[in-house]
């Protein structure tokens, strides 16, 4: 007889659940995927990006692959000649820095893009609640039996 009475009030909680639920596992799943370290990503630096690093100069050097072509007496880096190790490692340097700059701006972004979900998502939330209570108030305060 009761749950009769309020089937709209335990199928108001069991929506408001829902959407908490989920919005919760959305978050948690994307938060763990930016702090996770891509996959793609073989080679791996912690230090200094100086070029007077050694750690860093062999860290360049396998991520860039660099080739020493005998015939052309040039280094190989991707598509490019360079005359001198140097030169090759000056330009996979500047390479890694734009690496770095886009997948920081890319982070930046995602996490802006779930701090929006997440203020839609209280917005849905607290209207919900405020639905709830207005249905409330106007069911027992407004209008008694």
């Amino acid at each position: 007889m009761l749950i009769t009475k309020f089937w709209w009030v335990i199928l108001l909680f069991l929506v408001l659940s829902g959407v908490l639920s989920y919005g919760r596992s959305v978050n948690e799943r994307e938060l763990r995927a930016l702090r996770e370290t891509p996959r793609a990503a073989k080679f791996s630096f912690s230090g200094e990006a100086d070029l007077s690093n050694d750690s860093y100069i062999l860290y360049l050097t396998k991520k860039f692959d660099i080739q020493k072509n005998d015939v052309l007496n040039k280094y190989v880096v991707g598509e490019g000649l360079y005359s001198t190790l140097d030169n090759a490692l000056e330009k996979c340097h500047q390479l890694d820095l734009v690496a770095i700059e886009k997948t920081s701006r890319h982070n930046q972004q995602e996490l802006r893009n779930l701090a929006q979900r997440k203020a839609g998502m209280q917005r849905v939330l607290l209207l919900l609640g405020v639905s709830l209570i207005a249905i409330l108030a106007c069911k027992y305060l407004l209008l008694p039996f």
